[in-house]
């Protein structure tokens, strides 16, 4: 059987009693490898290395990545950024992407 990600609807986890940014939200994200996360502005999936988690969504086949943070920064407004991010139109997101490169340079 196929494993299932969870899923992370605009501010709770679904079909749990979990409110994005409260304690249980962050105890829950050390007990999870990766969830997939949906709002309005687009959505993702956010995947954990270590103590940090990265956000991915494939838009016209090619795979986009940004950084979340640690697990203490997930709050909702990172989450809502990172997707209105992530869901820019390609021209926007790989200029973005680039001059973000350049400015930590």
């Amino acid at each position: 059987m196929k494993n299932l990600i969870p899923v992370v609807g605009y501010d709770a986890v679904w079909h749990q009693d979990i409110k994005v940014a409260s304690d249980d939200w962050y105890q829950w994200l050390e007990s999870v490898p990766s969830f997939r996360y949906q709002c309005v502005d687009g959505s993702f999936t956010a995947r954990k290395y270590g103590n940090y988690w990265n956000a991915y969504r494939k838009r016209f086949s090619k795979l986009r990545c940004e950084y979340l943070g640690r697990t203490q920064d997930l709050t909702l407004d990172r989450l809502l950024a990172v997707s209105k991010t992530l869901d820019q139109p390609d021209w926007d997101y790989w200029m973005s992407k680039a001059e973000r490169k350049r400015s930590k340079a």
